[in-house]
């Protein structure tokens, strides 16, 4: 990225500024001069992650269908930057902010757990400016327990799901995402 580079990402309706803070001495992300407006004659370059888009990422935060709430963050990472036409707009190791939108605890009547996550927030990893964005729900279904002795499945014992903070995801845009990148 540029020095005191601005991106600003559009999704659907909503903007917001991704600030550069690799400047040499330049003006900061809290100067007239940082926003897009402010810079009249900057030529942009607009970029469009179309909606369905993937993007792989990695769990920072656990999840498990006997202890999360419906509202508890839900943190991942990048593992891939999202790159488009040789331009890097979005790099990896960004943050992913999400929450839990729904969750079921396993129990005798409903044997198997389950937790839905939905990503709000991509924070760029080079300046920690955040940007919204929406994602489809990513599902953590439990699967039924075998009996080992029998090799079959038991119907009897709750499972609650449970992910490891390291566990890999594939998450999808649910709106396209639109960047503007200075020239």
């Amino acid at each position: 990225m540029a020095a005191g580079a601005t991106i600003l990402l559009t999704i659907g309706l909503t903007e917001a500024r991704l600030i550069g803070t690799q400047s040499s001495g330049g003006p900061g992300p809290n100067s007239k001069k940082s926003g897009v407006a402010g810079k009249a004659n900057e030529r942009l370059n607009k970029f469009q992650v179309a909606a369905g888009s993937v993007m792989q990422v990695r769990l920072r935060t656990p999840v498990d269908s006997s202890t999360a709430r419906v509202d508890d963050q839900v943190d991942a990472v990048l593992t891939g930057p999202i790159t488009q036409e040789g331009t890097e707009l979005i790099p990896s190791g960004s943050t992913l902010l999400g929450k839990i939108l729904n969750v079921t605890a396993a129990s005798v009547r409903q044997p198997l757990g389950k937790v839905e996550v939905g990503f709000y927030i991509v924070e760029h990893a080079g300046t920690g400016s955040r940007a919204a964005i929406e994602t489809h729900t990513v599902l953590f279904h439990a699967l039924p327990a075998e009996d080992p002795a029998q090799g079959r499945r038991n119907k009897a014992r709750p499972v609650d799901v449970r992910s490891s903070p390291d566990q890999p995801l594939t998450v999808r845009l649910a709106e396209p995402l639109i960047v503007y990148i200075p020239r």
